[in-house]
């Protein structure tokens, strides 16, 4: 191997990542500073940071304070200089030990704590059900953190600071022998208001790189399903390919045509995840008040195309409309207005952990479009009752549900702002056959209430075959073929013949990797 070219790859890659750190720290700073704030979630995030933190805090700051006192009299009293002892204690904590030692017990307990809970949210798609719902994850997540650790840690450590002087007392006192007057008549001296503001403001620093660090490394995990570029076949080792005897035909044009704007066109969608190709010049139109299904094997790149159209991720190439609109490149308060236009259903419900079943269904109400808690909270309680479920179950968190039930609850919240769009990302899957039924028949019933466009993907094709007005095949990034569902069966494509009918043979080939 080169050495320079492998000191010029590890430049750039540190290179990128600083630039990434550096654009992360601009963007959530910003959004600490612009409305909306949300005050329940600073102080959620102050009483983790601050008050679950003291044990650790103040059983760390009193051993110091004891420590530092005894092994400097060992040392002074060679030199009779007993009498320094109060000013090193004072001066040591507030200047340097507290700030330190309080920063790297938050930094353990709170920085990976902040990472794993991030993380889990990323990667069990609770950030995106977020920006689906017209929220800025950055101001949700990321601002109350910076807010609180910024504010709690100079908290933290003015408690470290008076809990490890009294330490340092107790020992001087109750065991060195020194007069309590006296010492903290000497302390008192000692103290000036520089080492304390010093201390304070290098705890204040200390809480923005321990919240921006677990908010990033959080926010930047990578896990679970990732779309076409890291799909189950890919994870496992394998990839779909064509037989190279085979030739796909370009059905670009096999479309209705439609005497209205569609709701969703897609054109020449391209996106890849460095050099693997996932959309490929893809082309898709769903007519208003449609229910569009788009099937295809796992990689092919179904998730992405939906998390292209939903902002979730910037293609390459390509142009996405919706009523005419070009949505891609759309700066973020008109793309969140652009979303209030969409519900979505995502493959694992993406339901929030800590919130209520009732919060989670109500969640694009209060945050995304400002209704009252009260009034969201009827609401939600409506359109449980539109998927089957009792107002009881409204008071109960989602790791209290089954997976049936919490389809239930994501599809009610897909519902729940009355959308233009509903998606549905393999909305069956994970469920037994009857279950997966139900849910295909709340599809359909909620969808034809509404009067929604419907986009869903799906390899199960018994959901595909109910729910479906056409159904598209997508293959190595495009559309291979599009048609009413009921020609699904006679499409004379010899790629769809093979997906619905699930044979090992044909021009579909998985390609095992050799171990």
């Amino acid at each position: 191997m080169n050495p320079l070219a492998a000191l010029g790859r590890v430049t750039l890659a540190f290179l990128a990542a600083t630039g990434r750190v550096a654009l992360f720290t601009v963007s959530g700073l910003s959004h600490c500073a612009r409305p909306p704030i949300y005050p329940r979630l600073i102080a959620r995030q102050m009483l983790d940071i601050g008050y679950y933190s003291l044990p650790v805090v103040g059983l760390t700051a009193v051993f110091t304070g004891m420590v530092l006192a005894l092994q400097s009299y060992i040392g002074f009293s060679r030199f009779a200089a007993e009498a320094a002892i109060p000013n090193v204690v004072v001066v040591s904590i507030t200047r340097e030990l507290g700030p330190v030692l309080t920063g790297l017990m938050v930094a353990g307990r709170i920085g990976a704590s902040m990472a794993a809970e991030i993380g889990t949210m990323r990667v069990t798609e609770q950030i995106d059900a977020l920006t689906t719902l017209s929220t800025n994850p950055f101001k949700y997540l990321i601002a109350p953190r910076l807010i609180a650790g910024v504010a709690m840690l100079p908290l933290l450590v003015l408690t470290a600071d008076i809990i490890g002087v009294m330490g340092g007392y107790l020992v001087s006192v109750h065991k060195l022998g020194f007069n309590a007057a006296i010492y903290l008549d000497n302390s008192w001296d000692a103290l000036e208001t520089i080492d304390v503001v010093s201390g304070l403001v290098k705890a204040a620093v200390f809480g923005l790189v321990i919240t921006l660090m677990g908010c990033y490394h959080g926010f930047h995990s990578r896990g679970g399903a990732q779309g076409g570029g890291n799909g189950d076949h890919q994870r496992r080792g394998f990839g779909l390919d064509s037989d190279s005897h085979h030739q796909l035909h370009d059905h670009r044009n096999v479309f209705r045509h439609m005497t209205e704007t569609p709701k969703i066109r897609v054109q020449g969608l391209c996106k890849r995840f460095g050099d693997k190709i996932v959309l490929d010049g893809l082309d898709l139109e769903v007519a208003r008040g449609e229910s569009v299904v788009v099937i295809g094997g796992s990689g092919t790149g179904k998730s992405v195309m939906i998390k292209c159209i939903l902002g979730l991720l910037t293609p390459e190439a390509g142009t996405i409309h919706i009523d005419g609109q070009e949505v891609t490149g759309l700066a973020a308060r008109e793309r969140e207005r652009v979303n209030r236009k969409f519900g979505m259903l995502f493959q694992g419900s993406a339901l929030f952990d800590s919130l209520k079943v009732w919060e989670n269904v109500a969640f694009g109400l209060i945050q995304g479009s400002g209704l009252a808690r009260e009034a969201a909270h009827q609401v939600a309680i409506e359109k449980l009752a539109s998927v089957g479920l009792d107002a009881e179950v409204g008071e109960l968190y989602p790791a209290e549900l089954s997976g049936g039930m919490q389809k239930r609850v994501g599809l009610a919240r897909a519902i729940a702002g009355e959308p233009e769009i509903i998606f549905f990302d393999e909305p069956t899957t994970g469920l037994d056959p009857i279950m997966g039924d139900i849910i295909n028949d709340l599809i359909i019933n909620c969808v034809r209430q509404l009067g929604a466009t419907a986009l869903s993907i799906t390899h199960d094709m018994a959901s595909a075959r109910k729910i479906a007005d056409r159904i598209a095949m997508i293959h190595k990034g495009r559309i291979i073929w599009a048609g009413p569902t009921a020609q699904i069966d006679s499409s004379g494509n010899d790629h769809v013949d093979q997906f619905i009918h699930g044979r090992a043979e044909g021009p579909i080939q998985m390609e095992v990797r050799a171990l």
